[in-house]
This record gives C-alpha cells, sequence and structure tokens, in this order.
C-alpha cells in the first residue's frame, strides 16, 4: 500500500522529501523503479550510507553516482572481474578503486579481470614495486606467451630473454631481481640461480 501510494504521487514525495523524512529502505525500492533517474538522483542525495549495485539493473548514471558517493567496498570483488563488459565511465571508477587498493589484487590477481590487471601494470600512478609484485602473483598461472607480453610492458625485456635458449642474460643482485627470480624458479621455467663468481654483484641463472 505505502509503494502504490509513492508510486502514484511520486514528484510530489520527491519534492518534499526532507533529512527527517527520509527512509533508506524505500529509496532502496525506488531505485528499482522503472523512472526517470533525475528522480532516483534527487533520492540518493539524501543518503549517505553504502549501497550495492551488484546484481541490480541499475542505469550507468545512478550506478556512478552510487560508487562515488555510497561506494560499498566489497561490490568491488564482482566490478574487477566484470571490468571488460563494464561502460567507460564505471571502468574509469574501478580502475582509481584498483589503484587504492591494489593490495588486495596482489593478493588475490585471479580474480580481477586481465585486461584490469594489465592496466595496473601499464598506469603511470602505480607505484613499480606494487608492479613488480603483481607480476610476481601472475606469474603461477601465466603460460609463457602471456608472461612474456606482460613482461615486455614493464620492460623486464632480459626476463624474456630467458625463455631463449641461446641467452644467458644476468641480473643484478637485488631484492627485486630476487623475487621475479624465485617466481621462475617456483614456476619451472628455470632450474635455479646463483651469484655468479665472475661478475659480482650479479645473479646467473641455470
Amino acid at each position: 500500500v505505502l509503494y502504490h501510494f509513492i508510486r502514484k504521487y511520486l514528484d510530489e514525495y520527491v519534492d518534499m522529501m526532507t533529512d527527517d523524512l527520509f527512509v533508506q529502505s524505500e529509496l532502496i525500492e525506488i531505485l528499482e523503479w522503472d523512472i526517470p533517474d533525475s528522480l532516483k538522483l534527487s533520492l540518493l542525495e539524501f543518503s549517505s550510507v553504502p549501497i550495492s549495485i551488484v546484481g541490480h539493473s541499475y542505469s550507468t548514471s545512478v550506478c556512478v553516482y552510487i560508487l562515488e558517493n555510497n561506494l560499498l567496498q566489497d561490490d568491488m570483488r564482482a566490478l574487477y572481474l566484470s571490468y571488460n563488459q563494464r561502460p567507460s565511465e564505471i571502468k574509469k571508477i574501478i580502475e582509481n578503486n584498483a589503484k587504492k587498493h591494489i593490495d588486495e589484487i596482489i593478493n588475490s590477481p585471479t580474480t580481477v579481470a586481465p585486461a584490469l590487471k594489465e592496466y595496473l601494470l601499464q598506469a603511470d600512478d602505480v607505484d613499480f614495486a606494487d608492479k613488480i609484485d603483481l607480476v610476481v602473483a601472475l606469474i603461477p598461472t601465466l603460460e609463457k606467451e602471456d608472461a612474456c607480453r606482460i613482461l615486455a610492458i614493464l620492460s623486464l625485456n632480459d626476463y624474456i630473454k630467458i625463455f631463449d635458449s641461446h641467452s644467458r642474460p644476468k641480473f643484478e643482485a637485488n631484492e627485486r631481481n630476487k623475487k621475479l627470480l624465485d617466481a621462475f624458479q617456483n614456476r619451472g621455467w628455470i632450474f635455479d640461480y646463483i651469484e655468479d663468481d665472475i661478475r659480482a654483484g650479479y645473479y646467473k641463472i641455470r
């Protein structure tokens, strides 16, 4: 009965809305209705709590407003995975969120769309150390061809040479290279690596 009344007098309902009259559950119901976005956006201005967009057929403009003002961070798990299917306005929000929460992506890279992972690897404002950690996290799931493409994005060309049986690249002995070589060893792409007894301060692979 209540929602029938609201729907019948919807314009008046929106016009008379105040902070004191606003009810979150009524907003959630109304967001599902086939009514102009302008009315939904007017009501959303009264809401200050997180709202999920996952599993709902909200319009792009409503989704953008919610993601910018009423974000439910748990939604990002599904949005990271469905990144490719989202319109450009929502992709941009997903990208910015992914950069802020890159540690979560590094810890669970298989739950993120490949295109979003490649975006992070190419983004100028993502720390290079985080990019290395993301590559290390990805290596267990990569085939050689995909690995070469990702390594090329970061200009890690000496690592691509590992796949050439005629090449024996050497790597400066530092924490970054140790992480990557450990990942290559665990993946079975190299047998081992040791400090070079001829060129001090460098690793050679076996």
